[in-house]
């Protein structure tokens, strides 16, 4: 099983504490300040990854809501449905918007 987390940069610290605590629980995470690196061609290796995952999980937000690259029937949830990954969506935290 491997897990793709999608967030805001707002989110980081949240995103970060959820693939730890996965990883922890011996689960194999995607995310992108551990497999992302200057240089890399960021659209080829996101839609690899989240081909390659099991479950693509987007952490909603206000800040994910107002972002260019997150669109709540946008790209990142149409690759996620054609390489047959489970999507979810979390909302964070709880905020009214």
């Amino acid at each position: 099983m491997k897990v793709f987390i999608s967030h805001s940069s707002k989110n980081e610290k949240v995103a970060g504490r959820l693939c730890d605590d996965l990883r922890r629980k011996k689960i194999e995470v995607w995310l992108d300040r551990d497999q992302l690196h200057s240089g890399d061609p960021l659209i080829d290796d996101l839609q690899a990854a989240i081909t390659e995952s099991t479950y693509f999980l987007l952490l909603w937000s206000k800040p994910a809501s107002e972002s260019r690259y997150v669109k709540p029937n946008g790209r990142q949830l149409t690759i996620s449905k054609r390489s047959s990954s489970l999507a979810f969506s979390i909302r964070l935290p709880f905020l009214s918007f």
